[in-house]
């Protein structure tokens, strides 16, 4: 149960990465230009970390039930992210430059990627933290349909399409940090990413990244 709903997390976050560095335009949208893309997301840049709450819903196609995780998320623009898991299980993943770390209260088992030998790993996870700092849309496109929402579309050859239709991205009422993010599957389903009570630039423990037990 714990690895089937703790992995949408991370497909949330590979699929919205290969969305938001797609270039080639899906269908007649018009993309926001490079300096409207830096414009939107201009008062994310420069963030230094990131301490926040968050709750997680995946809607299915044609079922009632929503599927829903909850916990607290942290990041730091030197590449540290954790992301911990609370209810309804408890699951604790840190990610470093050098490592990914993964503890599952529920099986009792703690695992360990060295993510210099994982090359594309590495990659995403530097993805990631750009994409939390307002560092990695250099090169994005999207269209800006408000102040504060952008959604980003597949591009025609891209075997994202085969899973995502469309990703939403909504900034804070302040422009500065994402908010929520809607990721509409080609199957019908919908996963729902908030961010709240969220804090930006303030310091971290060191036992955030250190401790990974509960």
């Amino acid at each position: 149960m714990s690895k089937s709903i703790v992995s949408v997390f991370w497909k949330i976050l590979a699929v919205t990465l290969l969305c938001l560095k797609i270039t080639a335009a899906a269908g007649e949208e018009k993309f926001a230009s490079e300096a409207e893309m830096n414009k939107f997301f201009s008062g994310i840049a420069g963030t230094r970390t990131l301490t926040s709450r968050f709750v997680q819903e995946r809607r299915i196609k044609g079922l009632k039930h929503i599927a829903r995780i909850e916990g607290r998320f942290y990041m730091q623009s030197d590449g540290k992210i954790a992301w911990i898991v609370e209810k309804p299980i408890k699951y604790y993943c840190v990610i470093t430059p050098q490592r990914i770390r993964q503890y599952d209260h529920e099986a009792g088992s703690e695992t360990t990627v060295d993510l210099s030998r994982h090359p594309a790993f590495a990659a995403m996870v530097d993805m990631m933290t750009g994409f939390f700092s307002g560092k990695g849309f250099g090169g994005s496109r999207g269209v800006i349909s408000s102040e504060r929402e952008i959604f980003m579309l597949p591009g025609k050859d891209s075997f994202a399409g085969d899973m995502v239709k469309k990703i939403e991205l909504t900034l804070s009422a302040g422009g500065d940090y994402i908010e929520k993010v809607n990721v509409y599957a080609g199957s019908g389903d919908r996963t729902t990413l908030r961010f709240v009570n969220c804090k930006l630039n303030t310091a971290i423990p060191e036992s955030v990244w250190n401790n990974i037990r509960f």
